[in-house]
């Protein structure tokens, strides 16, 4: 197989941690050539890492694509809103893209870029990454068996870390809808993806219900100041105490503060001036924090997702019910997918295996499928048309206009 080669549009944590690293690992699939990120220290730090020239590294995106094709592939992976005009201009110069999710918050713009792949004879594969988990994978083969029957209907749960939560949605880039997108786009666009994946049916209305309740000021414990490090009387004792999340317990990673690794007083220091320093009740955020959405399909498969900021833990818990049998999955620190027969009452349960990578594996196997698709032309079942993503994002964007106006959308009239 030949070795392919890529620039990168956003040096952040996501590429790196995710993507890049890949590169690293298997340097004689892919090698990372050049790249555009307007930070200094994670712009150096990649360059160091894959010994790009100075000539391929810049501070915009616009900087880097003047220059003529240099390379197969680019991967955009700035934030949710700022796809849009690098993702097309990409294209347009003739480079295949591995683009983050979401395409983008703006339906039109989504549609946009597909049409221009199509345009250009060009793949545009989404970092949809729970298709590429081995659990994943193997319950579309179990679905697509037809073991259980006909699907009649599908509960599925996204259960929110709650330090998660507070981490990427209150205190986080994803905190507002207006700078990111909607959380059921910018969190939950993995598993309408996945919805969709499964029953590879055509959704016809769909509602919604959730609002932000908890992680606003009028919850703000007595006397809290606007930052944690500003003497707060509950710094011992508040659950969502950042210097005892990201300093002392280290429940969270600090990736988001420094490609480098960071003293518990770094850290400190940081608080003292970042957003993730700040109370979580007076941090200006404005996403939901738990949210329901129904889905009805032609067939007649109804579907139940709930996203939940509450949790104990980050996990994905989905039941498929069928006509000959039922599913239930958990996505968690173990990966099970218990299978029922109605007829013969037997029970088998499957233990997936799962890589050190990212996302239960998702990581690692997308970027492998990826580089081999590009490399040979042959997608593996987790890789589809970019049809597949904009549809999936279609149903997220309906569910927000569903939750926001209180009505139920019809498909039909909302994808025109």
């Amino acid at each position: 197989m030949k070795q392919i080669t890529a620039i990168v549009v956003g040096a952040g944590p996501r590429c790196t941690l995710a993507y890049t690293s890949y590169a690293l690992q298997n340097a004689s699939e892919i090698k990372i050539v050049g790249v555009a990120e307007p930070l200094e220290d994670r712009r150096k730090t990649l360059q160091k890492l894959h010994n790009i020239p100075d000539e391929n590294c810049f501070t915009s995106w616009e900087e880097l694509l003047e220059k003529p094709k240099f390379a197969d592939v680019a991967f955009i992976c700035t934030q949710d809103k700022l796809h849009f005009a690098p993702a097309m201009e990409a294209l347009e110069r003739g480079y295949h893209l591995l683009l983050e999710k979401p395409i983008s918050p703006v339906a039109e713009e989504c549609i946009q870029i597909r049409d221009k792949a199509k345009e250009k004879d060009l793949n545009v594969v989404v970092c949809h990454v729970l298709r590429y988990t081995n659990l994943f994978r193997t319950l579309k083969e179990i679905v697509d068996s037809g073991r259980i029957g006909k699907l009649m209907s599908i509960t599925h749960c996204e259960n929110v870390y709650h330090i998660h939560y507070s981490h990427s949605y209150v205190r986080g880039p994803w905190q507002k809808a207006s700078e990111s997108a909607p959380m059921i786009m910018a969190k939950s666009c993995h598993d309408l993806d996945i919805i969709q994946w499964l029953c590879e049916d055509e959704c016809t209305e769909i509602s919604s219900f959730g609002s932000l309740s908890y992680f606003c000021e009028e919850n703000a414990p007595i006397d809290a100041p606007s930052r944690c490090t500003d003497g707060c009387p509950h710094v011992h004792t508040c659950t969502y105490s950042a210097p005892r999340i990201y300093a002392k317990d280290k429940l969270w990673g600090t990736d988001y503060f420094s490609p480098n690794p960071m003293t518990s007083e770094e850290i400190m220091e940081h608080l003292k001036t970042s957003p993730f320093g700040k109370c979580a009740f007076k941090a200006g955020n404005d996403v939901v924090d738990h949210q329901v959405v129904n889905l009805n399909y032609k067939s007649g498969l109804t579907v139940s997702f709930t996203m939940c900021g509450f949790t104990k833990d980050f996990s994905r818990t989905m039941r498929l019910m069928g006509t000959h049998g039922e599913i239930r999955v958990l996505f968690g620190d173990e990966h099970v997918i218990e299978v029922y027969d109605f007829h013969s009452g037997r029970k088998d349960v499957i233990y997936t295996t799962q890589n050190h990578s990212g996302h239960g594996g998702g990581d690692h196997n997308l970027m492998n499928d990826f580089v081999n698709f590009i490399a040979t032309g042959k997608p593996s079942p987790s890789i589809t048309p970019i049809d597949i993503s904009v549809e999936s994002h279609l149903l997220a964007l309906a569910a927000e206009a569903s939750r926001v106006t209180g009505k139920t959308i019809k498909m039909k009239y909302f994808r025109k």
